[in-house]
């Protein structure tokens, strides 16, 4: 004999509304195909993510070099100097710049009788006095 006091006098177990076995292997064949498409994802990701790492790798090797460490190293001259001397190194050479001598235009000599002279002034306090 039961009492009513407030207690359900269904007899059913919560245990009832259990899947079907064919509801259950639809339910894993999902999971297993969403589980194998985040594996090949995975994959891909990894595969992406070694590419990029030997990307910056090489970057920071070209960043690391500087004017001082070149890839190549500079081509010298029998003498041990760098290919182009300094100004201070060219000149203690005491080798005359300019054209080869003999060569037309190698010397601009003044002449006697010039064909035309032009006389040019000196400006006074910014201003000119003669305009060409």
């Amino acid at each position: 004999m039961r009492v009513s006091s407030g207690i359900p006098t269904d007899d059913s177990s919560p245990f009832d509304d259990r899947p079907s076995y064919e509801e259950l292997s639809e339910q894993l064949a999902a999971v297993e195909f969403v589980a194998e498409t985040r594996a090949e994802r995975i994959d891909e990701l990894e595969a992406r993510n070694l590419a990029l790492e030997l990307r910056i790798a090489d970057l920071e090797q070209r960043l690391s070099r500087t004017p001082e460490t070149p890839r190549c190293r500079p081509r010298k001259r029998a003498s041990g100097s760098r290919l182009h001397p300094s100004r201070a190194e060219r000149r203690s050479e005491q080798r005359r710049q300019g054209k080869q001598p003999g060569a037309p235009g190698a010397n601009l000599t003044q002449v006697v009788d010039p064909d035309e002279v032009i006389n040019i002034h000196p400006c006074l306090h910014g201003l000119r006095s003669r305009s060409f």
